[in-house]
């Protein structure tokens, strides 16, 4: 759906971009970036007086995602300023850059008039900037290329449908719960908010309020941490062991297994650990599978820890009170919500206190079980092979999105779990990534 008119071209003045079909996002109201970019001049890097030299025969190339970029030629010259024909001259592309064939790298030889014409430059599916580099020899070039960048990341609204986009959220990142997103080289992000770099490890953030938001992450020193939407701070707990990894709210697993909320140690070599669950009075529930495997869960404000002796031994913890047994058996607390289940997600709660679990039974059909009144409904429009992500979000492996029966968006690479907001609306962050019809 590229939109972008091909440009003519007329020998080595004008670069031409050809259109190309690619795949979008089927979501409402998404919306893709398309920032100014300053181009620099791409300048020859050994042109001395005297001397051979190489440069690229314009400035600047630009393309759009999606499409070809055709008539892109290096130049070479001898060290008298004349043509220098018959000459090997190597180009090589990056940051998604790709010639037809999928190659980064191709050498030409060099025409009568000096010039080595390479095949059209592909531009990728998330469009960004990058540089052409040239070397003949010891000579090299480079010259600039862009396109603008095309959003990968977002946030859908259950309730009105509303999709809100970050075009700083870097293509490959994942969306972990809410409006967080981690980027390949541990930049976390809530939305477009830069919050820390260098992050190893973050949990689903929590919320406080419907404007209150805490997220816990261990740092690039190996901190564990905690930032805070009301202060804009970020809070460290130095009692927390190195090597630890953050589950969510403020709660921590150290590598032996002991589980921490912020510097308070609460359960020593726990089997398994799911998601907190903040509730509306604000306190901490966090449900785990205790050493000897008995299903458990503390109370922060109380630091008392019950025990569900219904659950089967051997069970792993999922998130509030919820625990799959090794048949498969899905539990809340002491109550078998369903039998023999393939996958569930992380339970979600409203303002008054109703749970529900969304999950993929045996037979391979999207369920969601409601605590009160109990009740089980299911969505037959979701793939069987979809995983649940949380509270009505399903995500296949082809990169289906679903939320209930409705198909929200496609080429989703991350879903994150969504949040439930004092409004009792949900939000479910996603990150796509975008093919080109080649």
């Amino acid at each position: 759906m590229n939109d972008s008119p091909s440009e003519s071209t007329s020998d080595d003045t004008q670069a031409t971009t050809k259109a190309g079909l690619s795949r979008r996002v089927v979501v409402q109201g998404a919306a893709w970036s398309i920032p100014v970019i300053a181009l620099a001049v791409a300048t020859p890097l050994a042109a001395a007086s005297g001397a051979a030299a190489l440069s690229f025969t314009l400035p600047t190339y630009a393309g759009t995602a999606c499409t070809e970029i055709t008539n892109v030629q290096a130049a070479l010259t001898n060290s008298s300023g004349a043509p220098d024909p018959g000459k090997p001259v190597t180009v090589t592309l990056s940051d998604g850059y790709t010639f037809a064939d999928g190659s980064t790298t191709y050498t030409g030889t060099t025409d009568a008039s000096g010039k080595a014409t390479l095949p059209a430059v592909r531009v990728p599916a998330t469009g960004g900037a990058a540089s052409f580099v040239a070397a003949a020899g010891a000579i090299n070039a480079s010259a600039p290329v862009t396109a603008p960048k095309v959003t990968v990341a977002f946030r859908r609204s259950m309730t009105t449908g509303q999709v809100l986009s970050f075009p700083t959220v870097p293509p490959g990142s994942t969306a972990i719960g809410d409006t967080l997103f981690l980027s390949p080289d541990g930049d976390l992000r809530w939305g477009d908010l830069l919050l820390a770099t260098g992050v190893t490890s973050a949990g689903v953030p929590a919320r406080l309020s419907l404007d209150d938001i805490v997220v816990p992450f261990i740092s690039s020193s190996g901190v564990a941490s905690r930032w805070r939407s009301a202060t804009g701070q970020v809070q460290t707990f130095p009692n927390v062991p190195a090597g630890s990894v953050a589950i969510g709210d403020t709660t921590f697993q150290a590598p032996n297994g002991d589980l921490w909320m912020g510097d308070v140690r609460f359960a020593t070599g726990a089997l398994s650990v799911g998601v907190p669950f903040r509730s509306t009075a604000n306190d901490s529930y966090t449900s785990f599978v205790s050493s000897s495997g008995i299903a458990s869960r503390w109370q922060a404000s109380t630091n008392q820890t019950i025990t569900f002796p219904n659950v089967p031994v051997g069970s792993i913890a999922i998130g509030d009170n919820a625990f799959q047994a090794p048949n498969g058996d899905l539990w809340f607390g002491n109550t078998l919500v369903a039998t023999g289940v393939i996958a569930a997600s992380v339970p979600a709660r409203t303002s008054d206190n109703v749970a529900y679990i969304s999950y993929i039974s045996s037979s391979g059909v999207a369920s969601r079980w409601r605590s009160d009144p109990t009740q089980t409904i299911t969505f037959p429009n979701v793939p069987s092979d979809a995983i649940p992500v949380g509270d009505n979000s399903f995500l296949t492996p082809a990169g289906d999105l679903w939320l209930g029966n409705f198909l929200v968006a496609t080429e989703v690479s991350s879903a994150g779990v969504p949040s439930r907001v004092s409004s009792n609306d949900a939000f479910t962050p996603y990150v796509v990534a975008p093919t080109c019809a080649w």
